[in-house]
């Protein structure tokens, strides 16, 4: 069974993607609350990564996610 190569994206698509400032991307990654790797110096991210990341179901403060 082959890999699945990863989908490479820039900073750029990313805060397009999350509707943010690529300051806002630069903050999650010194916060490293975004996946992301560094090829050659520069910022790179497995879009299926970022979205598998932000689209988790966190509970609220009573313990509920939403939806139920």
């Amino acid at each position: 069974m082959a890999l699945k190569e990863p989908n490479l994206v820039t900073l750029k698509d990313v805060a397009r993607y999350l509707s943010v400032s690529e300051n806002n991307v630069r903050n999650l990654i010194r916060k490293n609350q975004i996946p992301y790797i560094v090829v050659g110096g520069i910022y790179r991210f497995d879009m299926d990564k970022v979205k598998n990341h932000f689209l988790k179901v966190e509970p609220n403060q009573e313990g509920v996610t939403n939806g139920e």
